[in-house]
Order: structure tokens, then sequence, then C-alpha cells
């Protein structure tokens, strides 16, 4: 086997079995031990066998009070258990023993179940993997990572098994430890695992497609939907630092956010800044807070090894109420779709420098806090990612390298619109994403705009 230490304590081992073991051990109170597999939905043959393999691995996994997570995901899947020192070998066992696992059972089809329903009530990931959906159509990332009912029900037994010989064993699996973990003894644990004797399916090309998705539900009166154009993928991380620094750019807001009309994006002031004292107006009715038209919105980057979407999130309630301070627009959620189209197109030229290196400074330190976590710390170094060199290229990136990345993937690009919800009238809006009206250099301004503010 060929070993190759790195930086700090980072140790990477890889087994005659093809298994890779990389370990970060310190003096920490915990240990972390995880089993990644570099596959997830894209690489499918059949339809659910991630969230059904992920679904087998856990109910056969012993945790003897350890802490376990798990997630699945287009191109990754990981198990992970934080325990106390003593306990990590054991545990590690356990994990290798039920990774290795070779049937499924209608307990395991119920829990993938299970899995799929509880995330249905999470409006971003139904968002996100209908923009995927959407802008990805027919190819291996339009396939949603926590699968269908009906895949799930209905797979064969002998597709899941195949996916999982080759997903979970040999070249595509990686075994992490951090804290305070032995590498010779994962060394050891993991040489049990099997060699890769299944199929899936590789990484193709998936084509961006411009394109909407409505799933309109007349039993809810809010909305949430996701605007995203096509950008890098990590495989670009000088472009890609750019979209973590705009996405911080845009923001992140909330009604809970205190000081937020302080905010240096003038979005999240648009949305705060309220006196603090109600006037009466017409018929009774108090003065119209802008803060009542949003419950949350943030900018959003989500990345694949080679493609990934940028653009915003946002979450509007009783959509379909009237708008106020618009002459052409007449619901609420289009009023506020607009303001986020407004805010992406402001991009273009429109920001300042204090605003990048504000943004820059805030997606390092969410990073820092990101990975400050044991378990995240795990799954970050089984990518072979290094922290340091993500901070830095964020560092690095200038006012020119975003005018440049926008001009080149999002001005007059198309783009993905996903909605949820009350969402009649939105394809109207969608028009105004694209750049043909907009004065360029102009900080967002509209050729002819008859809009209020």
């Amino acid at each position: 086997m060929r070993a190759l230490n790195s930086i700090r304590n980072l140790t990477k081992t890889t087994l005659s079995n093809g298994v890779t073991v990389v370990t970060n051990p310190s003096s920490s109170s915990v240990a972390v031990v995880g089993a990644v597999s570099g596959c997830g939905s894209r690489n499918e043959t059949a339809s659910s066998q991630t969230t059904i393999n992920r679904s087998v691995t856990l109910n056969n996994l012993a945790a003897n009070g350890t802490n376990v997570n798990s997630y699945v995901d287009r191109e990754r899947s990981g198990v992970f258990g934080t325990t106390v020192p003593g306990n990590a070998a054991a545990f590690a066992e356990n994990l290798v023993a039920a990774v290795s696992a070779d049937a499924v059972s209608d307990a395991d089809r119920a829990h993938a179940l299970a899995a799929l329903n509880a995330v249905s009530a999470d409006k971003e990931t139904v968002c996100e993997d209908y923009a995927h959906m959407s802008g990805y159509m027919l190819s291996g990332l339009s396939a949603s990572p926590y699968g269908t009912t009906s895949g799930i029900n209905e797979t064969s037994a002998e597709d899941v098994l195949s996916f999982r010989r080759e997903a979970l064993a040999g070249s595509n699996l990686t075994i992490v430890g951090t804290g305070d973990v032995s590498h010779d003894q994962l060394c050891a644990i993991a040489g049990q695992i099997a060699t890769n004797t299944g199929r899936v399916a590789v990484n193709e090309a998936c084509q961006f497609h411009g394109n909407q998705l409505k799933d309109r539900n007349d039993f809810e009166e809010d909305c949430w939907f996701r605007l995203g154009f096509y950008v890098p993928g990590s495989d670009r991380p000088r472009e890609t630092a750019v979209f973590q620094v705009l996405a911080q750019v845009a923001g992140e807001y909330n009604n809970a956010i205190q000081h937020a009309q302080h905010s240096s994006n003038p979005l999240m002031k648009f949305y705060s800044a309220e006196r603090p004292i109600r006037r009466v107006e017409e018929a009774g009715h108090t003065r119209h807070l802008n803060s009542e038209d949003i419950v949350s919105f943030k900018g959003k980057l989500t990345s694949h090894s080679d493609c990934g979407i940028f653009g915003m999130y946002a979450h509007v309630p009783k959509a379909y109420a009237g708008a106020h301070g618009y002459i052409e627009i007449a619901t609420r959620g289009m009023g506020v779709l607009y303001q986020m189209q407004r805010e992406m197109k402001r991009m273009w030229k429109g920001l300042k420098d204090h605003e990048i290196e504000a943004a820059k400074n805030k997606a390092i330190l969410k990073l820092y806090q990101k990975y400050s976590n044991p378990t995240n710390e795990a799954d970050l170094i089984s990518q072979g990612a290094s922290l340091k060199t993500i901070t830095s290229n964020i560092a690095r990136v200038s006012k020119n390298d975003i005018e440049a990345a926008v001009d080149k993937y999002m001005y007059d690009a198309d783009f993905v619109q996903a909605t949820y919800g009350a969402c009649d009238g939105f394809d109207a809006a969608s028009n105004r994403m694209r750049s043909r009206n907009l004065l360029k250099g102009g900080l967002g301004l509209e050729v002819g705009n008859k809009q209020h503010y």
C-alpha cells in the first residue's frame, strides 16, 4: 500500500483493495470516523439507489452510543460517527460491517421513504431539486439524491446491490478519521472492505437549460423559489471562489435578523430599513412595511465537480397578497421575485469595493465556522480538499475577477427558475431577469423602468 503525508497530521493511505484511508489525528476530546462514497444520484443506473443504500448502511450500523450523521448528494454520500476516543476503533469496525452489508430489506425501503417524506418538508431542498430537474433535465444531475416514491419501492434489490458493490467499495470509498483516531487501526479495519465488483454510471457532462418549473400547491399561501445561473464547478476553484463571494454579496436575510438596515447589501436594507412606529393610513390600515413581504432570502451557490448553480433562494409569505409600491406588478410574490432579479442584475457592474471585501471576509468566516465542526472537517478531508487553499482563493478574488466571471456566466445568459406553492404569475415576471432591458453598469436599473421603490 502507498502512504502520503502532508501538512499538519494529515495522512492518506491507499490500500490494496482500493479503499482510501485519510486521517487527521489530534488530541481532541472526540473522534470522528466516516465512510464516504464518491458516488451519488448522478451515478445511478436505476432510480433511488443512493438513498436506499444509505438506509441499508444505517439500518445495519450498531451505533452503541455514537452520534451518527449521514448525507446523500448528487456526487457523494457519507455516514459519520462522533464518539469518545476510546470507542473510535469499535465504531469503525461496526461502520465497515454496515458498509459491507449485502442485502436489501423492506425496513431499508421504509427508512428511505421516511427520509424522502421528511426532506419534502424542507422547501429549500425541494426548490433545489426542482432547479436541478429543470436546469439539468434528462441528465444525471436531474435526479434527486433522496429518490422518488416509485423508485424506492420498485427498484430491484439486484440493481441496488450492484450500485452498492461499486459505490461503497474499493476505489470509490474513503474511510476518514479526525480527532483522537489511529491511522494504522483504521487501515487495518478498512482492509476488510471488498474491491469494486458492481456498476455505476460515469459522470458525463450535463447540459444546462434555461428553464422554468412551477409546482403550484393550492393548499399553500406562501411561495418558495430558487433562481440560478450555470457556473463552473469545483474543478475550477478560482472561478468558484468568485461565486462563493457573490453569494455573500447577495446576503442572507430573515425576519429575526437585528440591525440588517445597516448592511452593505441594498436588498437587505430594502427589507429592513423601516421606522419603528407605524402610522395609520387609508381605511384604517397601518403603513406597509417591506419586511412583511419576505420571510427569508439568501444568495446560494450549489457546486458539483464540473458545474454548479448560482443565484438566489427566497421564501415569500402569502404570496398572492397585493404588491405594494409597484405599478405593473400585481402580487407580493412577483414583487419579491423582481427584487431578487434586480439584486442579481446589480452584480453586472454595480458592486462597491467595500461590499466585495466584506463579502470575502464573511465567506471565509463562514467556512471556518463550518469546518470547526469535526464531522464537517472529516467530510472535507475525505474529498482531498484544503480549507487553506479554499480560503486563499477567496481572499484573492478582485473586482475585476467578479466582473469577468459575471460577464461570462450571467450577463445575457439563460437561467433556471423553480417555484413551489402559491406561484401563479411568476412566469410573467421571468423576462426581467434577462439583460436586454438592463443598462449595463447602471446598478441594476432597467431601461424604461416604471417601478417605485
